[in-house]
């Protein structure tokens, strides 16, 4: 692998961050709990780090290309993923507190020098080092008391008190990130919008629309969700969900199940069933956004959805 002379203190700092954030974390947490005795894979990582900090004292920079061996490259990916996912979350805290425009380019700035190596060619064609993980070596029981957060309070929305509140699934999202990366298990968030709302409000006016159609249609969905995760009402026609532990496959049936629900439902006055169009964005484990961010790109595959003739499942793995 040649990286130009440029990058070679950067990536330094993310192999650095790395080991220091959460390598040395876990080895430390696994140490302390099971009698200082490191298991194959913690030594075997010790050295990796100890040979790759080696090899990078030994650069000179002359300014000249720097090679690195293949095998080094998926720790390198590692890191860059880990670095990305931490500056944004970084971000998000004073991007939160200001509506300045200039303030929140600059903040975003932050993340171009990281985001430029994930379209690098050795970025897109090699499978990340998988780090090692608690829940390799603790029960679930034990996991969950290491960390002991839990599910915010529940509240529902402020009009209709049948979805959850907005605010809450940035809240939940964090929350079953954690909770699903202890099950290497993968969550889905869906990005829902009804289709021509306009045309039905014009068409059966906003009081009849809130009173005989939003109510049953909400409803709908929350029972469609149940114990499988929540939905929360983002507005008079959008609706977002999350589904923690679910599939490409499950999520498809799930939702294409939701929209022959609706197509049977009979609603008061409203002779026309709406449909919904759907953006479904797939976090997994290794998912370099913050949840903003997943918000955000549910949302363009929703629009997406719409745009190719609505009431269409769209999702991010297309």
């Amino acid at each position: 692998m040649e990286l130009p002379s440029a990058d070679f203190n950067e990536i330094r700092l993310f192999v650095t961050n790395l080991n220091n954030d959460y390598y040395v974390k876990i080895r430390n947490l696994i140490t302390s709990h099971f009698m200082w005795l490191l298991p194959k894979e913690i030594e075997d990582f010790k050295l990796l780090f100890y040979e790759f900090f080696s090899l990078l004292n030994g650069v000179v920079q002359d300014g000249s290309p720097i090679y690195f061996d293949d095998k080094y490259i998926p720790l390198i990916c590692r890191a860059i993923i880990f670095e990305r996912l931490n500056t944004a979350q970084q971000i998000e805290i004073p991007r939160q507190k200001t509506i300045n425009q200039e303030l929140i380019r600059k903040l975003d700035e932050k993340l171009k020098s990281i985001d430029k190596y994930l379209n690098t060619p050795w970025f897109l064609n090699t499978i990340p080092m998988k780090m090692p993980s608690l829940s390799t070596y603790f029960n679930i029981q034990q996991l969950e008391l290491l960390e002991s957060k839990e599910l915010s309070p529940r509240e529902y929305d402020e009009k209709f008190h049948i979805l959850m509140a907005p605010q809450l699934f940035k809240e939940d999202l964090e929350y079953f990130r954690m909770k699903c990366s202890y099950r290497r298990a993968d969550i889905v968030v869906a990005y829902i919008d009804i289709d021509d709302f306009k045309t039905f409000n014009q068409r059966y006016t906003e009081a009849k629309i809130d009173q005989n159609l939003l109510p049953q249609l909400m409803m709908l969905f929350e029972m469609h969700c149940y114990y499988h995760g929540y939905a929360y009402r983002y507005g008079g026609d959008e609706y977002i969900f999350t589904l923690p532990n679910t599939s490409k496959k499950l999520a498809l049936e799930f939702f294409e199940s939701l929209q022959e629900k609706l197509k049977m439902e009979k609603f008061i006055d409203i002779e026309l069933n709406p449909t919904i169009s759907i953006g479904l964005f797939l976090v997994d484990n290794d998912c370099i956004y913050t949840n903003r961010e997943i918000e955000e790109k549910a949302d363009v595959l929703k629009n997406k959805a719409k745009a190719s003739g609505k009431n269409r499942i769209i999702f991010s793995w297309d």
